[in-house]
């Protein structure tokens, strides 16, 4: 890669010496964002993730020109809220915050953390229900996609991610229905992230197909696959509107008997079976999301930095369906396409 092209994202991974789980935790958030070294032909999200600590009673500086967004992770546990060296890095860290120079996201694992630094807002921490990474994987993972998906996005203070759930409400079983409502009801009570479920998110004087759609292009898509859903009409609808607007979408498979027809477009995205957790449902969905928007941004900058005249970005595989999109979307005689591959293709 060219020394002066810039990565969209980094992460970098902050952990006192003393932590006994400090590097095991970085090796674990590495896999996860960025690549699995024990597994190198599966596919990874490629951000790069590195790590600091204190050795030699000084911690290397973070390089913020090294990506256009930058991310430190703070692993608060006693050994850190203990250590004069962490409370100036902290500090140095606060003042490029300030600036505009990177996001500090503070994971409590002491019941001393808030008091680390009285600068550092509660706000800003990850507080898991053991103050355990280990324990609370699941939980960490979570939290870890939303702060960095509204980060990337530049959302606004408390601004919420959405899902759009789309279901159908005609199976024999109300099966359909019933695991939307359950999954409605999951994210109100155990995460951060926000929904729009159904009529009651219509607004009264508003057009409802607009709605729909407008919901949808401002959301992550959640399609509860259940036995009617690929004959409703509005579920058809839905799973198009996702694909014309490229939103992130998974999913998620309740079928329950004899479906009579498979939904071609319902292709060409992630799939899982549920199995009566929604956290593994909501991990697979956010790291979908955090895939396609920093594939995006990162095709974005390769096609400005390389001049590729005519060229359009596919954040995901293509399809019969973005296909027509880019053709419909630019009227050029000849059209290139760039997309992601499995394997690693960010290199220049």
């Amino acid at each position: 890669m060219s020394s002066n092209f810039k990565t969209p994202l980094s992460v970098y991974v902050l952990y006192d010496k003393d932590n006994t789980k400090g590097s095991e935790t970085y090796e674990k958030i590495y896999h996860l964002l960025c690549r699995n070294s024990s597994r190198p032909f599966e596919d990874g999200l490629d951000i790069p993730v590195f790590f600091r600590t204190d050795m030699a009673n000084q911690i290397p500086p973070i390089d913020i020109n090294f990506s256009n967004k930058t991310i430190a992770i703070l692993l608060v546990d006693d050994n850190m809220y203990c250590n004069t060296i962490w409370d100036e890095y902290i500090k140095e860290l606060l003042v490029k915050e300030d600036n505009g120079a990177l996001k500090i996201f503070a994971v409590k694992l002491s019941k001393y953390a808030f008091d680390i630094n009285p600068l550092l807002q509660e706000e800003q921490f990850i507080c898991l229900k053991n103050e355990n990474i280990e324990t609370d994987w699941h939980e960490f993972q979570i939290r870890l996609y939303d702060n960095i998906l509204r980060y990337l996005k530049s959302y606004k203070v408390g601004q919420k991610l959405k899902l759009f759930i789309s279901h159908s409400k005609k199976d024999k079983d109300h099966l359909g229905e019933s695991t939307a409502i359950s999954l409605r009801d999951y994210l109100r009570s155990d995460t951060k992230l926000d929904s729009f479920f159904d009529v009651n998110d219509i607004l009264d004087g508003h057009q409802f197909a607009q709605q729909i759609q407008s919901g949808i292009a401002s959301s992550l898509l959640v399609i509860i696959e259940s036995d009617t859903y690929s004959e409703r009409e509005w579920c058809r609808i839905e799973a198009i509107s996702g694909k014309k607007n490229n939103v992130p979408s998974i999913l998620v498979n309740v079928l329950n008997g004899v479906s009579s027809r498979t939904f071609p477009y319902l292709g060409n995205m992630p799939k899982i079976r549920f199995n009566g957790k929604w956290d593994d449902v909501i991990i697979l969905l956010l790291r979908t999301a955090l895939d396609q928007y920093y594939e995006k941004e990162y095709l974005e900058q390769l096609v400005m930095k390389c001049d590729l005249q005519n060229t359009s970005i596919l954040p995901v595989p293509p399809e019969l369906m973005n296909l027509i999109n880019i053709e419909d979307n630019i009227k050029v005689s000849s059209i290139n396409s760039i997309y992601p591959l499995v394997s690693d293709s960010r290199t220049l």
